[in-house]
């Protein structure tokens, strides 16, 4: 769709999580997908993100914070320093497909449809270009 590859799990130096409480080592902070020749950093956020979920959020980090509060704080993280390194944030949540019982039902057609419009409005150059 973007003609180009896409690093998947990609981490920046100016990136970083918060100290582990063991070591003091800051860990980078994968972003899901990142289109260097575009400067587009994608997230997708799934439930977690926007709904508690005791399973994932109750549980300590190596940093001494519950999961769900450094969701939160690393979200944040990212949506304010990656924009100030001159790339485009791009997040993707779960919610914008159809979903039945918590589930995405994929429907490729439409999905392709809902990712290239949401591309088209955080990207200055058409989807379909691909100089």
């Amino acid at each position: 769709m973007l003609g180009s590859g896409c690093e998947q799990q990609k981490t920046f130096d100016w990136l970083l999580g918060l100290p582990s409480k063991k070591t003091g080592l800051r860990a980078p902070l994968p972003v899901d997908g990142y289109w260097e020749d575009r400067g587009l950093v994608v997230e997708y956020h799934e439930k977690q993100h926007s709904e508690a979920v005791p399973f994932f959020d109750n549980k300590v980090t190596a940093s001494g914070h519950l999961r769900g509060e450094q969701r939160k704080l690393y979200d944040a993280q990212k949506a304010t320093m990656i924009p100030e390194q001159g790339l485009t944030l791009l997040i993707i949540d779960y919610r914008d497909f159809q979903n039945v019982k918590r589930k995405i039902v994929r429907n490729y057609e439409k999905d392709l449809l809902v990712v290239a419009r949401m591309i088209e409005d955080v990207l200055p150059q058409p989807v379909g270009d691909q100089r």
